[in-house]
């Protein structure tokens, strides 16, 4: 059995999908005493693969990358599809169409299907699947693929600038904060807009900071004058900004079955600086949050109208879940905290699916996009305005 991975992404290393569910894995993997790799999938030249567990994260199936799964199951290596959100289901594209420009959708929809089916297949094609959250681990394996769960935890980095990061002296007021990178949250902020909108008026020292492209719902237009807009920061810039506030929102539309696939990472970036968080209550962030503990989940208008407004009333209930998420976060969720277990799930798919004998293989390496990939991503930066 080896002790080498090699993770082959269908995003670079600036994107945060690599650096949550590949960098911060190679991380831990080094510390553990494996050898780790990354590749960039649409990189040019050639790739050289001598490892023996192969990470396929989100990659696209098309011929070249069907004919390397089969070259490295043939060389006897344990070939796993790495993946942290549910674009291997229809649900995905139900949720980009609802999302998009009217004159968009349907068009939005046909073209991530397309992804949709060329995820699968990769992912069909590879002996497991390596996922951020139970529910996609149940998803995975009720199409019959065996799956292998490792929650998204933060970089030694990440955690070192989190940790020193000062907040402002206490004032009167109370700033809610939402954090969104891209225009395709606009209906899971949409869901808590009345519940908002209510706290708003309700509580006169509570102020909103909007950062990100999200749009501002029409039942907030009339409370402008405390809402801060901000524009998106690079993430090193991201837990100097999170302290600002006093309570973080994670939202989501709990009508869309791809949105109980997502992961704890705005749970997991605001604990890190000690803010408390209201998120929306699915599987997954019900397993991170102890609540009324380390934060609050919510469910509903009057969920969120009621733990926004305790928090905003209680000063000390504020810290005192922020202190708690914060200790979560340094025992559980930081590259140190998890290298035992991200080790053990690499030596089990390893020792399951590998062969133990190291082969050389050599993959071209860039290929142009497909029809597929090039038309999804045309049509997401139309309707995202990117």
């Amino acid at each position: 059995m080896g002790r080498s991975v090699h993770f082959i992404a269908h995003h670079d290393r600036e994107n945060a999908v690599t650096r949550y569910r590949c960098l911060n894995l190679i991380e831990q993997l080094e510390s553990a005493g494996w050898t780790a790799k990354f590749s960039y999938r649409y990189a040019p030249g050639p790739i050289t693969i001598d490892e023996d567990v192969i990470v396929l994260n989100r990659v696209l199936l098309d011929d070249p990358i069907r004919e390397l799964i089969e070259r490295l199951k043939a060389a006897g290596k344990a070939v796993v599809f790495g993946v942290d959100d549910l674009i291997f289901s229809g649900d995905w594209a139900d949720k980009e169409r609802a999302e998009a420009e009217p004159r968009l959708a349907e068009a939005v929809w046909r073209e991530t299907m397309g992804y949709v089916e060329q995820s699968k297949e990769t992912m069909m094609l590879c002996d497991s699947a390596l996922v951020s959250t139970q529910y996609l681990a149940e998803r995975s394996t009720g199409l019959g693929k065996e799956a292998a769960l490792l929650r998204n935890t933060l970089s030694n980095e990440l955690w070192l600038i989190s940790q020193g990061v000062t907040r402002a002296a206490s004032s009167e007021k109370v700033v809610l904060g939402y954090f969104s990178g891209t225009r395709t949250h606009n209906l899971d902020f949409d869901s808590i807009a009345a519940p908002l909108a209510r706290v708003l008026e309700n509580f006169a020292q509570a102020e909103l900071m909007i950062v990100g492209p999200v749009a501002t719902p029409a039942l907030l237009l009339p409370f402008e004058n405390r809402v801060d807009r901000r524009d998106v920061v690079e993430w090193r810039q991201l837990p100097a900004m999170l302290v600002q506030v006093d309570i973080n929102l994670a939202p989501l539309d709990l009508s869309l079955a791809f949105n109980h696939g997502k992961s704890h990472l705005k749970w997991l970036e605001s604990a890190a600086v000690g803010v408390p968080t209201v998120a929306s209550r699915t599987l997954e962030l019900s397993s991170s949050i102890d609540e009324g503990v380390d934060g609050f989940t919510a469910v509903g208008a009057e969920d969120w109208f009621n733990a926004i407004g305790q928090l905003i009333q209680d000063r000390g209930l504020r810290e005192s879940l922020g202190a708690a998420a914060l200790a979560k976060v340094g025992r559980e969720y930081t590259a140190s905290a998890q290298v035992g277990d991200t080790a053990a799930v690499f030596e089990s798919i390893a020792a399951k699916f590998g062969s133990g004998v190291l082969e050389s293989v050599t993959f071209a390496g860039y290929e142009e996009p497909g029809f597929f990939a090039k038309g999804i991503r045309k049509l997401m930066r139309a309707f995202r305005g990117g």
